[in-house]
């Protein structure tokens, strides 16, 4: 199980090697997983997509470690 601080890490190396094309990334992958049937790993791939998407907005600091899942 993955948990809130890993998605938050995961999110952050992304972010910081692709910039704003990572959700792009992530978006590729939901899609290629749901096509192999893979729906628990595009779910997760989703979640990391959001944590990402609110660090390329500012909404999010990728260095903060306070991630709370709900």
């Amino acid at each position: 199980m993955i948990t809130a601080q890993d998605l938050q890490a995961l999110a952050g190396l992304l972010v910081a090697r692709h910039g704003p094309t990572a959700a792009s990334l992530a978006a590729r992958a939901i899609a290629e997983l749901e096509a192999q049937g893979e729906l628990w790993r595009a779910d997760h791939w989703r979640a990391l997509r959001s944590v990402m998407a609110d660090m390329i907005e500012g909404r999010l600091d990728p260095e903060a470690r306070t991630l709370t899942l709900q």
